[in-house]
């Protein structure tokens, strides 16, 4: 056997079965290895630290160029020291502040509810509470007949003012309705 020049132009190669297929193999292997520790060092931050060991580290390297970019990172720790060490965790942000204690808090139970009246009444306190911003909590007690309903709210004094006031005519309109038989169904 005598020795020849392969296409890799690696030197001195002898033709053995698979010989020209190692040589290209390991020459493609050093090509991708180069290609991606090829990176520019001007702009070297501590995200191309990571990537580079993240290379070596990948399961799927072959061990060489696991080593090379272990060396790579190394040359480049060399060169600039701050990038030993990982970043510190960016300050968080600070929890966002807790809504504020309500100045003003409301309860009242209404009771005598008829059936009829029930949803619209439920329905029409909540959307005003909801429109005035207030945080509130409506509860019905079927124990008595008609139904009691306890209603409480929190928030500003002006809003809780204005609740009340809706509540009051409300009940109002409601008690002035004449009461009517309404078929059941």
């Amino acid at each position: 056997m005598q020795p020849t020049q392969d296409a890799v132009d690696d030197g001195p190669k002898y033709r053995a079965a698979g010989s020209v297929r190692h040589a290209l193999r390991r020459h493609s292997r050093d090509f991708c290895q180069d290609a991606r520790l090829r990176i520019r060092e001007v702009g070297l931050d501590r995200k191309h630290i990571d990537k580079i060991i993240a290379v070596a580290l990948s399961p799927g390297a072959y061990e060489e160029e696991a080593v090379a970019a272990l060396r790579k990172a190394r040359e480049i720790v060399k060169r600039n020291p701050t990038l030993a060490h990982p970043e510190p965790p960016s300050p968080q942000k600070p929890p966002s502040t807790p809504p504020p204690k309500p100045e003003h808090s409301i309860e009242y139970r209404v009771s005598k509810i008829r059936p009829f009246w029930l949803g619209i009444f439920l329905s029409n306190l909540s959307e005003k509470a909801y429109g005035l911003g207030l945080r509130s909590k409506f509860s019905c007690d079927f124990t008595e007949i008609p139904t009691a309903v306890d209603i409480r709210c929190d928030g500003s004094k002006e809003a809780c003012d204005l609740f009340v006031e809706h509540l009051h005519c409300l009940i109002n309109y409601i008690n002035s309705q004449p009461r009517r038989r309404y078929p059941r169904l």
